[in-house]
């Protein structure tokens, strides 16, 4: 079995309840992760993206260059928080502007409404860690209140959470309490020119830490259209 077909099959495993926490570099090719998670979900699942400042378009574009048909982006359900551009079914938008404390739990009372008529649901959040860039003087009190709202649907079996951060971009402190909340922690990073390697740092089973998945271009697309 190829690690690419290896890689489905564990994500296969990953059940309704937890949380997962995929940390990437700026260099990792996010928009074909993005693309092969967005392809195996929805031939199963509802799906809901939080897009933080533009996020999701940042990926779209790549995704359209290559020559994928990223138009099927245009049906998902996003909740749109921050940013100009309107990508995908917008169902809710989320003023950043004001505090913390108001918008996450104007966040999370959307959330809990959308999972109650959407089940089962999985979260797709891009974006969260550009977030910090607006709290540099209070970045502890914004930390609290995000961890909060990870913290307030960690198994709740109507909904799976996938938070994806760039590394670059969070504090050590912040990323260590992420990984704590979390059920699932992914690494992503790359391996010459032609291979990325998705590493297992965090998972309920024991068995499973510090499991790798080399995947070759040869290999991609990993789920068929």
């Amino acid at each position: 079995m190829t690690d690419g077909r290896a890689l489905i099959e564990y994500l296969g495993s990953i059940k309704f309840g937890e949380s997962v926490l995929v940390e990437y570099s700026p260099e990792a090719p996010i928009p074909i992760i993005f693309r092969e998670t967005i392809e195996f979900l929805l031939k199963k699942y509802n799906v809901l993206i939080l897009d933080i400042f533009d996020t999701l378009h940042m990926i779209k574009e790549p995704l359209k260059i290559m020559g994928w048909d990223a138009e099927k982006l245009d049906k998902i359900d996003v909740v749109k928080a921050g940013g100009i551009i309107n990508t995908g079914n917008i169902v809710k938008r989320i003023d950043i502007s004001k505090d913390p404390a108001v918008y996450t739990l104007e966040f999370a009372e959307f959330m809990r409404e959308y999972y109650a008529t959407h089940r089962p649901t999985v979260l797709i959040a891009l974006g969260i860690d550009k977030l910090i860039r607006l709290y540099t003087n209070e970045v502890t009190s914004f930390e609290i209140h995000i961890a909060g709202v990870m913290k307030k649907f960690l198994g709740e079996r109507s909904r799976l959470s996938l938070y994806f951060a760039n590394m670059a971009l969070v504090p050590k402190e912040t990323l260590y309490e992420w990984e704590e909340i979390v059920t699932r922690v992914f690494e992503i990073t790359l391996k010459g020119k032609m291979k990325f390697v998705i590493k297992v740092k965090k998972s309920p089973n024991i068995e499973d830490h510090e499991k790798e998945f080399v995947i070759s271009a040869d290999e991609l697309p990993l789920v068929k259209a």
